[in-house]
């Protein structure tokens, strides 16, 4: 089960790109780059790795997790107490700049997280998880 957690999606080839232009571009001096580019929540990334890769639905967060029943396993679990604030919270960021830096359109987050997972699996990097990367 998932929690109702979103996290910030950033592609790191997009991370890249807005460094390497802050580090060069004199009117970035000085100036911060948020670039939590697109919130997702850990239920709808799990959604987006089952609908490409079928075989590991077994394997992936599915359903949510209530936040009571969270809360309850917070006492317990101090990795999730520290994280009970977040419960429900999607954050968003004023990414214009760190997207003007770009000079493009972010890469979506959905498609983000299918490259990974087709580089986790192109490598074998997660043990059980030897399944053909989708093209």
């Amino acid at each position: 089960m998932a929690p109702n957690l979103h996290l910030n999606i950033s592609d790191v080839r997009d991370l890249a790109r807005i460094h390497v232009a802050a580090m060069t571009a004199p009117s970035s001096e000085g100036q911060r780059h948020p670039a939590g580019l697109e919130p997702m929540s850990v239920r709808e990334i799990a959604e987006t790795v089952a609908q490409a890769y079928p075989e590991l639905r077994s394997k992936l967060p599915l359903r949510s997790a209530p936040d009571w029943l969270v809360r309850i396993m917070g006492l317990f679990d101090g990795d999730i107490r520290a994280n009970l604030n977040e419960l429900g919270y999607r954050p968003r960021f004023d990414t214009v700049r760190a997207e003007g830096l770009m000079e493009r359109r972010h890469i979506a987050g959905a498609q983000s997280i299918l490259d990974m997972t087709a580089s986790i699996l192109r490598r074998g990097l997660v043990a059980g998880w030897a399944v053909k990367a989708a093209a």
